[in-house]
This record gives structure tokens, sequence and C-alpha cells, in this order.
């Protein structure tokens, strides 16, 4: 007994030869043709216009969107995080970034450390760029060795970019 060789139709064989084709063109088309400088630029438009209407919302609300900072208020923000906080550089300005450091070096510490982060981030008027928190030591001898946060202020009603 001879087995018998099923033989493809030509339209099926022409139907999977499309699909392929298809999926080649699907997959190959966004690879060769990228999303271009415009349309970033289109989105990062899109970005800070619903940043500026965030701002009016909550100005309409009434909410505490913008902060007045003054040097004093500047200079006043490391002791009201607590015990341990002090400005690791000159204190930011609305030009230039700023960077806090803590000086608390135990682990046990580290709810404190995460509420004067929490009171940072909900603080109106300025934003969290950076974090680098670093640990050494092993066991009971471990201990932060670096805890530095870096801050952006804003000074008038505008929001960040």
């Amino acid at each position: 007994m001879t087995a018998r060789r099923r033989r493809l139709a030509r339209w099926r064989i022409a139907l999977l030869a499309g699909g392929a084709l298809l999926c080649g063109i699907a997959y190959g088309l966004p690879c060769l043709f990228p999303a271009g400088e415009a349309v970033r630029a289109k989105v990062a438009r899109l970005e800070v216009e619903c940043d500026r209407l965030d701002l009016i919302v909550g100005q309409t609300r009434g909410d505490a969107v913008a902060f007045e900072w003054t040097p004093s208020a500047v200079a006043a923000l490391p002791a009201s995080l607590g015990p341990g906080w002090h400005w690791a550089e000159a204190p930011p300005t609305e030009a230039t970034p700023g960077l806090l450091a803590c000086s608390r070096t135990r682990l046990d510490e580290w709810p404190a450390i995460v509420a004067a982060v929490e009171k940072l981030q909900n603080h109106p008027g300025m934003v969290i760029d950076t974090a680098e928190i670093a640990a050494g030591g092993l066991n009971r001898q471990r201990r932060f060795e670096k805890i530095i946060i870096g801050v952006r202020i804003r000074t008038g009603g505008l929001p960040f970019q």
C-alpha cells in the first residue's frame, strides 16, 4: 500500500503567502519608518498644555498650586523636615536645583526619612528630581552612607517643563 501524498491547492499556497506578506509588512513598516521628532515635539507640547490646564483648574478650585519661595523659606526648609537635614550645596533657586542631605545614619530612622521625602513631595511649588540613598555595612553595623534628595522649586504660577 502506497501512501498518498497530499498536495496543497494553489489557492491555499497563495493564502499562506499573502498572510506571511501582510505580517512582514505590519512588522517591518514601523521599524523602517519610526515616529520622528515632530511627533515627540507634539507630545511635549501636549504635556506642557496639560500641566498648564491642571494649574488653571487647580486655581479655579482654590487649590494651593503655587507657592512663593523667599530666601528665608528656602533656608528654613531643611529644619521643617526634621533633625539632620541640611543643604548639601547652595540652596536652590528657580533656575538651579538644590540637594538636600540627611545626616541620620541608623536604619531604624528610615520611617522618618520617608516621611520627610513625602512632605517634600506634597509641598506646593516643589518637585523631587533625584533621590540617592546608599547603605553599607553588615548585619547590625549596617548604616546609611548617603542620603541625598535633589529638589527644584518654582516661584511663579507656571508649571515645570
